[in-house]
């Protein structure tokens, strides 16, 4: 299973329906629990999710959940200003890809300072073929017979 699109589903429902968020990531263990490994986008929310009881994760990509938009940007050589939080904290690197800050004022200003250059280079050099090669590192074979 791939983490990628529902990770943030307790906090969804959580800001919507007030469902509680240990409710929401208990859902999310038992959906998880078949498999042989569950991956996930980033480091830090690797540690999230071990943090709610999720275990055998594995970090597939570190250009996925920064979304498609923030890599358009990085591969046009448009530095990123973002808060601080999961996804840009794994992808920016602060000073070299963009800026992050509580203040997106702040962030703003000091991304302005980067060079094109270095966005472009972190694309190119985190693209789909990193994804890939990534990905295929860390596939395995379903025991059938567990699940």
């Amino acid at each position: 299973f791939t983490t990628s699109l529902h990770t943030r589903f307790p906090e969804y429902a959580h800001e919507r329906i007030r469902v509680p968020l240990r409710l929401g990531y208990g859902f999310i263990r038992w959906f998880h629990r078949p498999a042989v490994r569950t991956l996930c986008t980033t480091e830090s929310l690797k540690q999230e999710l071990l943090d709610w009881g999720l275990r055998d994760l594995v970090v597939w990509s570190r250009t996925d959940t920064f979304g498609l938009v923030m890599l358009e940007a990085l591969a046009c050589g448009t530095p990123v200003a973002a808060y601080p939080v999961t996804g840009p904290r794994d992808v920016v690197q602060q000073g070299v890809t963009g800026w992050l800050d509580e203040d997106l004022d702040v962030a703003v200003r000091k991304a302005l300072g980067v060079r094109r250059e270095d966005c472009r280079k972190f694309a190119v050099a985190n693209g789909w073929p990193k994804i890939a090669e990534t990905l295929a590192d860390n596939l395995a074979i379903i025991d059938w017979q567990r699940c």
